[in-house]
């Protein structure tokens, strides 16, 4: 079967992906992205919480030496929110752990490195969402100090992927295996 469209590379990244070590490369992500001397000058972090068989990257959590922030939804944007290990976190319609509302709020101008999810990646620096555009969205509000990561399997960065013109490229692809400047 010769995959070509957006919605054939999500349903064969997904069914792939859910057959993966996702806890073993989560690990070795985890290792590969704090020896980044950009990791270790950052202080700001946006991470997102793992749902379904996405990377977790949540052991990050343990460095108290950043602020962490994650994603909540508010209609059809995201906003970020102040997390810090063992804070409550709630159920979203969709189903994701978000951080209450009262925590705090991101200004996004204080944003050093947002670190998203994506079913696969590709050498020109695109990602494959889920294709709601949560993310492509959030990433236009941020300044271009910004480092943009996106956290995928290594058998899910590829040459190219299908792209529209609001999808927002990245600056590093975070593998098992590598951490690659597009």
């Amino acid at each position: 079967m010769k995959i070509e469209t957006k919605f054939e590379y999500r349903e064969y990244a997904k069914k792939e992906r859910a057959m993966l070590d996702i806890k073993k490369i989560s690990i070795s992500m985890a290792k590969l992205l704090v020896s980044a001397e950009f990791y270790r000058n950052a202080k700001n972090i946006l991470l997102f919480y793992p749902f379904g068989h996405e990377i977790d990257l949540t052991d990050l959590f343990n460095d108290d030496s950043k602020n962490w922030y994650l994603p909540r939804c508010n209609k059809e944007n995201l906003d970020f929110y102040k997390y810090t290990k063992g804070s409550k976190l709630v159920k979203s319609s969709r189903g994701i752990l978000e951080p209450e509302v009262f925590s705090e709020i991101l200004d996004n101008k204080n944003a050093d490195i947002i670190i998203i999810p994506a079913l696969m990646a590709d050498k020109k620096g695109y990602r494959l969402g889920y294709g709601a555009g949560f993310y492509d969205r959030f990433l236009k509000k941020l300044p271009s100090k910004t480092l943009k990561i996106t956290s995928v399997a290594e058998k899910f960065f590829v040459d190219k992927i299908p792209t529209d013109i609001w999808d927002e490229p990245i600056d590093y692809v975070l593998t098992e295996k590598n951490l690659i400047k597009i």
